[in-house]
């Protein structure tokens, strides 16, 4: 049974372009405090400068469970900064994390 990726990034094709996304369908993602390689798709239902990785909650290294470990997407807990914080609420902040993406030769 064939089953869809349902952990890509979604990047608005003005910043593919600016980034250089071709070719490949993976992208690198850096913040601060960490990298992943995902693979990507292209949306316009997304405003341009912004990233979204709306399952990313990768098993790798974290669950021995036989799907999971079988389909274990990536973590954006890679990219989320320990020191980012909400300042309203005093809790980590877990969206809103400055990123960088690149093409993955």
């Amino acid at each position: 049974m064939l089953k869809s990726n349902s952990c890509t990034a979604m990047i608005h094709p003005k910043d593919a372009i600016k980034a250089g996304l071709n070719g490949s369908n993976i992208v690198r993602i850096k913040s601060r405090v960490g990298t992943i390689e995902i693979t990507y798709e292209l949306t316009e239902s997304i405003i341009e400068g912004t990233v979204s990785i709306p399952h990313g909650w990768g098993h790798i290294g974290y669950i021995q469970l036989d799907v999971a470990s079988s389909n274990p997407g990536v973590s954006i807990n890679d990219l989320t900064d320990d020191q980012f914080i909400d300042e309203l609420t005093g809790n980590a902040a877990l969206n809103g994390v400055e990123v960088e993406i690149e093409r993955v030769s």
